[in-house]
Protein backbone atom coordinates (compact mmCIF):
# COMPACT_ATOMS: atom_id res chain seq x y z
CA UNK A 1 0.00 0.00 0.00
CA UNK A 2 0.47 3.56 -0.70
CA UNK A 3 2.15 5.63 2.14
CA UNK A 4 1.10 9.60 2.11
CA UNK A 5 3.01 12.20 3.52
CA UNK A 6 1.35 15.28 5.07
CA UNK A 7 3.06 18.26 5.74
CA UNK A 8 1.86 21.30 7.54
CA UNK A 9 2.50 24.34 4.65
CA UNK A 10 3.39 23.94 0.75
CA UNK A 11 7.10 25.05 0.90
CA UNK A 12 7.45 21.91 3.81
CA UNK A 13 5.95 19.77 1.15
CA UNK A 14 8.15 20.92 -1.88
CA UNK A 15 11.46 20.55 0.30
CA UNK A 16 9.79 16.86 1.02
CA UNK A 17 9.42 15.93 -2.72
CA UNK A 18 12.57 16.78 -3.99
CA UNK A 19 14.51 15.46 -0.99
CA UNK A 20 12.85 12.12 -0.41
CA UNK A 21 10.72 11.57 -3.30
CA UNK A 22 7.63 10.39 -1.07
CA UNK A 23 4.97 8.30 -3.57
CA UNK A 24 2.38 11.09 -2.56
CA UNK A 25 2.63 14.35 -0.22
CA UNK A 26 -0.71 16.63 0.73
CA UNK A 27 0.06 20.49 1.67
CA UNK A 28 -2.11 21.52 4.28
CA UNK A 29 -2.84 24.68 4.68
CA UNK A 30 -3.06 26.54 8.50
CA UNK A 31 -5.77 25.39 10.63
CA UNK A 32 -8.59 23.50 8.52
CA UNK A 33 -9.95 22.17 12.05
CA UNK A 34 -10.93 23.69 14.78
CA UNK A 35 -13.50 22.52 18.04
CA UNK A 36 -16.83 24.41 18.30
CA UNK A 37 -20.20 24.41 21.00
CA UNK A 38 -23.22 23.91 19.82
CA UNK A 39 -25.83 26.95 19.09
CA UNK A 40 -27.28 27.10 22.53
CA UNK A 41 -23.60 27.82 23.82
CA UNK A 42 -23.17 30.96 21.10
CA UNK A 43 -24.65 33.60 23.20
CA UNK A 44 -21.43 33.78 25.46
CA UNK A 45 -23.20 36.38 28.15
CA UNK A 46 -26.10 34.09 28.79
CA UNK A 47 -24.31 30.93 29.59
CA UNK A 48 -22.89 30.21 32.63
CA UNK A 49 -18.82 29.80 32.09
CA UNK A 50 -18.59 27.04 34.32
CA UNK A 51 -20.68 24.87 32.17
CA UNK A 52 -18.38 24.90 29.15
CA UNK A 53 -16.25 22.84 30.62
CA UNK A 54 -18.83 20.10 30.17
CA UNK A 55 -19.94 21.20 26.87
CA UNK A 56 -20.17 19.15 24.08
CA UNK A 57 -17.95 20.18 21.43
CA UNK A 58 -17.79 19.34 17.57
CA UNK A 59 -14.94 19.17 14.90
CA UNK A 60 -15.78 22.26 12.18
CA UNK A 61 -14.16 22.25 8.74
CA UNK A 62 -12.40 25.80 8.88
CA UNK A 63 -10.79 24.87 5.37
CA UNK A 64 -13.16 22.27 3.43
CA UNK A 65 -11.21 22.25 0.58
CA UNK A 66 -8.04 21.03 2.51
CA UNK A 67 -10.17 18.88 4.60
CA UNK A 68 -11.85 17.08 1.56
CA UNK A 69 -8.29 17.18 -0.03
CA UNK A 70 -7.11 14.81 2.96
CA UNK A 71 -9.87 13.00 3.39
CA UNK A 72 -9.93 11.95 -0.29
CA UNK A 73 -6.10 11.39 -0.17
CA UNK A 74 -5.82 8.81 2.88
CA UNK A 75 -8.31 6.38 1.43
CA UNK A 76 -6.57 3.67 0.21
CA UNK A 77 -3.23 4.43 1.74
CA UNK A 78 -1.31 1.96 4.22
CA UNK A 79 0.25 4.46 6.32
CA UNK A 80 0.54 8.31 7.22
CA UNK A 81 3.45 10.34 7.81
CA UNK A 82 2.28 13.58 9.54
CA UNK A 83 5.86 15.57 8.97
CA UNK A 84 5.18 18.63 11.32
CA UNK A 85 6.90 20.28 14.01
CA UNK A 86 6.21 19.50 17.74
CA UNK A 87 5.04 22.99 18.65
CA UNK A 88 1.25 23.80 19.52
CA UNK A 89 0.43 24.13 15.74
CA UNK A 90 1.91 20.64 14.51
CA UNK A 91 0.39 19.01 17.16
CA UNK A 92 -2.97 20.49 16.17
CA UNK A 93 -2.79 19.44 12.95
CA UNK A 94 -1.92 15.93 13.99
CA UNK A 95 -5.27 16.10 16.03
CA UNK A 96 -6.98 16.98 12.78
CA UNK A 97 -5.29 14.57 10.74
CA UNK A 98 -6.59 11.85 12.80
CA UNK A 99 -10.13 12.78 13.07
CA UNK A 100 -10.24 13.05 9.73
CA UNK A 101 -8.73 9.33 9.51
CA UNK A 102 -11.52 7.92 12.35
CA UNK A 103 -14.61 9.87 12.02
CA UNK A 104 -16.87 11.43 9.53
CA UNK A 105 -16.87 14.27 7.95
CA UNK A 106 -17.49 17.23 10.19
CA UNK A 107 -20.51 19.84 9.52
Amino acid sequence: MATLVVPEKPSVARTIRYAVRPPQVLALRGHFLELDFPSEYSKWRSVDPERLFSAPVTWVARDRRTYSELAKAVKGVGEVVVATDTKKLGLIIVRGDNVILISPPPR
